[in-house]
């Protein structure tokens, strides 16, 4: 729901429960930056602690997996946040945390999308022919 917009427009005529949020402004208009930056680098300049919101991070390499690269550490170890950004660019495999490049299941998504990615798993994965 954007400021103008109005809720009839969105859900007509049937009944609906809303429940209203209000964000931080610091977060919200790092949201806005998001959807208006195609690389992600934007987040080259953004405070640690936008760099470690999940939120502003998911939505970033949902758009551009490369976006990853300037997320907090704990993020770039956290599975789903790694494996959207993989859908989006397999290369953004190689900002994940050491702990996912041992990681089958991420490892295995980076490989299907890209198979280059295999350079950046660990030496026992790429050994295994699975």
């Amino acid at each position: 729901l954007r400021d103008l917009q109005k809720i009839g427009d969105i859900v007509g005529c049937e009944l609906v429960d809303l429940c209203f949020l209000r964000r931080d402004p610091e977060q919200a208009k790092w949201l806005e930056a998001v959807s208006e930056d195609p690389d992600g680098r934007f987040l080259r300049e953004a405070p640690a602690h936008i760099a470690a919101d999940r939120e502003v991070i998911l939505a970033a390499v949902q758009r551009n997996g490369r976006a990853l690269e300037f997320a907090a550490e704990t993020l770039r170890a956290d599975k789903e946040i790694v494996l959207s950004a993989l859908e989006e660019d397999a290369q953004s495999f190689r900002f994940a945390s050491s702990e996912l490049h041992a990681d089958r299941d991420v490892m295995l998504a980076a490989v299907r999308r890209n198979g280059l990615a295999l350079q950046f798993a660990v030496e026992e994965l790429r050994d295994n022919q699975e």
